[in-house]
């Protein structure tokens, strides 16, 4: 039994007890309901299922100060790429609010299973076109920082 191969919220159902407690606390006063964790990185961050208002979210929570500062950094680029990346096909969650203090983003809440437990649930053959829909999806958030230039070949020449 492993961090990799287990479900870490059975595993470590202390901490994730501890992330909800300071998920409801970061929250204190708002219309939210904490539902149930989806994920559990120990010593990093915890992901749950709620809502906001009443509309079904997604909250993370950073549980240290140095997944706090990557928290901030994985706000400002899905900040970044909805402005492209919100209208169908091939989207990202909605980002709703981020509190930093408390190292914490609210998404919306998307429909469907990860893609990487969808490829495993399929048959070897059959995971082409998801795999394919999943390059066509990384083409178009990366597409913005893309750029067409002519190689610099200098350095390699001096190295070679």
């Amino acid at each position: 039994m492993n961090e990799i191969d287990q479900d870490n919220i059975a595993l470590y159902p202390h901490e994730a007890r501890a992330a909800h407690d300071r998920l409801v606390a970061a929250l204190a006063g708002r219309d939210i309901t904490v539902d149930e964790p989806l994920r559990l990185v120990p010593r990093k961050h915890a992901v749950f299922k709620g809502s906001l208002n009443g509309d079904p979210v997604v909250f993370r929570l950073a549980l240290s100060d140095a997944e706090k500062a990557t928290s901030e950094k994985e706000w400002s680029e899905l900040s970044r790429a909805w402005a492209y990346m919100a209208s169908p096909p091939l989207t990202v969650s909605k980002p709703l609010e981020y509190v930093s203090n408390a190292g914490l983003t609210i998404t919306s809440f998307a429909l469907g299973k990860g893609l990487l437990h969808h490829l495993w649930s399929l048959q070897p053959a059959a995971r082409v076109t998801p795999m394919n829909l999943a390059a066509d999806w990384l083409h178009k958030f990366t597409s913005e920082s893309i750029e067409a230039r002519k190689p610099n070949r200098r350095p390699w020449r001096t190295w070679a």
